[in-house]
């Protein structure tokens, strides 16, 4: 009777504070309230979200249309579902979505630092910075290719010496695409045994690749994000707060490596000598750093090696699980490798424009594996209204690039595999690589990725390198069954093939 009254009580409270919390927009006049999802009270939607929630928001857009609101616990979320709408939020009207929802949870990780999860003056003075540094250090341009040609040819050794041998690969490639951003990050290079490898993978893993139900806690219930004692008993007590501890303590360690070394006086080596000067330049100009300090150095640090790895290893774990499903897709882009570029000569980016096969199952790929599925969360930073929608100020916008890549208005028979949608004939009847402006795997508008020219590099080089070396097949037999299974991926910010073993049989 006891336990009775006290769940009851409960779940009482619990109501009371989904009334409290609940918001009742007031739509202008003139425009049309967005269709909501309730789901269940006190939890809305979340029971519905397996297996992913990309996939059940897609879904959704079929009963509700291109925009529409659902209840994630106690919030209401906003989903943009399909090109046309993404691209006149995020895009014609980028700077008023540029925002990123404010979670005190994530700001006791984060310290408001960084660029991911932040907006406003520090994400605009950061992110600025940081393509500067990169483009600076030739991101994008040659001097990048030799440092992703320098970790490919070191992957194609050890693929070489594994004579056939099954492999795992998105734990394989992990350190080789760490060691292109770790180049232009700190100027060196990690060992597969490094322990600060081991701390820096970990903290991204349980950030972006799970579903992470601590975040989406706070996410649901309002007012469990405003007590900052609840925030920070969880983050102890789940050990989180201690795994960013001690990848904020590497970063520490790389700031007092660099400082004794560092001549103020020269352009840097790395994009942490950079950060440093300007820090110092700053002080010694008007006494403060403004946003340039040692955290958001840490923080940078980390988010760059999330964002340079993370999702470019994702990619080419979907990229292998296609190529061994679809054998003669492989044999068609090794043909044109080797009659492009020969057997010999590693590819460059020079070649990308001569293999229009390639370049074309390179992009199918990508909308099928949608490998940030949601993106990341956006912010409207004011009243506003899309396709005649009212999207009141500060809504958590969820941009569904998911849906929009299965879109069967965009796409003719989405769910199958058909590199030859991004194929055209010219003039002389010969196949053209034809680029469709709907396919958003970077994202689009002011929060579009800032690593996509490395990223695309690496895509290419690592991809055709591999297929012109090596046959790519299943370690084992998959079929058809669990391939469907296979393309339903994870429940995380980051959506992996759940078939990640291979064998690389040297051709």
């Amino acid at each position: 009777m006891i336990l009775l009254i006290v769940c009851t009580t409960g779940v009482l409270c619990l109501y009371a504070f989904y009334n409290i919390y609940r918001k009742r927009y007031s739509t202008p006049q003139g425009l049309k309230e967005t269709p909501l999802e309730k789901g269940l009270p006190i939890i809305g939607v979340i029971n519905e979200i397996k297996p992913n929630l990309a996939l059940y928001l897609t879904k959704l857009g079929q009963k509700h249309g291109p925009i529409f609101r659902f209840k994630l616990g106690m919030r209401e979320m906003v989903v943009l579902n399909n090109y046309d709408v993404i691209k006149k939020a995020l895009k014609d009207d980028g700077d008023n979505f540029a925002g990123r929802p404010s979670l005190k949870f994530i700001k006791h990780i984060d310290r408001n630092s960084g660029i991911v999860f932040t907006d406003g003056s520090t994400w605009s003075e950061q992110r600025s910075f940081v393509l500067k540094v990169l483009r600076d250090f030739g991101l994008g341009k040659s001097k990048a290719f030799e440092v992703v040609q320098t970790e490919c040819l070191y992957l194609l050794e050890e693929l070489d010496s594994l004579n056939g041998k099954v492999v795992a690969f998105s734990k394989f490639i992990s350190i080789y695409l760490i060691n292109v951003i770790a180049k232009f990050i700190m100027n060196k290079r990690f060992s597969k045994d490094d322990h600060k490898l081991e701390v820096i993978e970990k903290a991204i893993n349980v950030a972006a690749r799970s579903q992470d139900y601590i975040a989406l806690l706070f996410m649901m219930f309002p007012f469990l994000d405003e007590s900052a004692l609840i925030c920070k008993f969880i983050l102890t007590v789940t050990s989180r707060w201690k795994m960013f501890d001690d990848v904020h303590e590497i970063g520490q360690d790389e700031i007092d490596e660099h400082l004794p070394k560092l001549d103020l006086n020269s352009e840097g080596e790395d994009l942490i000598d950079r950060f440093l000067i300007k820090q110092h330049q700053l002080k010694q100009k008007t006494g403060h750093v403004s946003t340039f300090t040692n955290w958001q150095l840490i923080r940078n640090t980390l988010e760059l090696f999330g964002a340079g790895y993370e999702t470019t290893s994702t990619t080419l774990g979907w990229t292998f699980m296609f190529m061994s499903k679809f054998p003669e897709v492989q044999n068609k882009v090794y043909k044109e490798i080797t009659d492009e570029i020969g057997k010999e000569r590693m590819p460059t980016m020079n070649d990308k424009r001569s293999l229009n096969y390639t370049q074309a199952v390179m992009d199918e790929i990508m909308r099928m594996s949608s490998v940030v599925p949601l993106s990341i969360n956006h912010r409207n930073l004011a009243d506003t209204s899309v396709n005649g929608y009212f999207i009141p100020k500060n809504s958590f916008i969820f941009p569904n690039l998911y849906a929009c890549h299965f879109d069967t208005d965009v796409w003719d028979n989405p769910t199958e595999f058909n590199p030859l949608r991004f194929l055209s004939t010219d003039d002389d009847g010969r196949s053209k690589y034809s680029p469709k402006e709907e396919l958003l795997f970077f994202g689009i508008g002011k929060r579009q990725c800032l690593g996509e020219a490395l990223a695309r590099m690496e895509y290419f080089i690592f991809f055709t390198s591999i297929i012109q070396k090596f046959n790519v097949r299943f370690s084992e037999n998959v079929s058809d069954e669990k391939y469907q299974e296979i393309l339903k991926g994870n429940n995380g910010i980051i959506r992996f093939s759940l078939e990640t073993d291979f064998i690389f049989a040297k051709r």
